[in-house]
């Protein structure tokens, strides 16, 4: 009696619901391929319409997305100050400038 694989290889896959907060993620790992070192590592993944089954990283997806908000931010929405505003914090800056010169009291009783 000879006994022989049905199979080439063992793949798993499952959906993670810890890896990204109030999101499923889908994630695929292969256990065994005839022929093949294998890692069993799990990957997160997506099906694209043009390229098929694609692997990403949630976390530097995230953010990377976090930062192009930030960039978005700051490029032209930022906020104007008034006149009147750069003077309250400049004359605060002054305030603080003269109570540094001020002697302190070990100044005056060496």
């Amino acid at each position: 009696m000879v006994l022989t694989y049905m199979t080439d290889g063992i793949v798993e896959m499952c959906l993670n619901e810890e890896l990204v907060e109030d999101a499923l993620i889908k994630q695929i790992r292969v256990r065994k391929v005839s022929g093949v070192l294998t890692y069993p590592e799990w990957s997160a993944y997506e099906y694209t319409s043009g390229q098929g089954s694609v692997l990403f990283n949630p976390l530097e997806e995230m953010a990377d997305s976090r930062q192009a908000a930030l960039d978005a931010f700051d490029g032209g929405d930022s906020i104007e100050s008034t006149e009147k505003e750069t003077l309250q914090i400049d004359r605060s800056r002054s305030d603080q400038a003269e109570t540094s010169e001020r002697p302190t009291e070990r100044d005056t009783d060496s």
